[in-house]
């Protein structure tokens, strides 16, 4: 096999690990900001009840 036909046989395989690492990218991206809409709610809350107590 010509190193040509060696490379064009590798790309298929490139094209899906750039495509998991996306995934996991967007996933991660969305995780983080979850996780950080969930702590903006958690404060705010504390806030709000700490505030009203007083």
């Amino acid at each position: 096999m010509s190193r040509s036909g060696i490379n064009d046989a590798d790309l298929p395989f490139k094209m899906i690990k750039i495509f998991k690492l996306h995934i996991l990218q967007q996933v991660s991206m969305t995780v983080m900001t979850q996780a950080n809409a969930s702590t903006s709610s958690v404060l705010t809350q504390r806030f709000k009840r700490f505030f009203s107590d007083q």
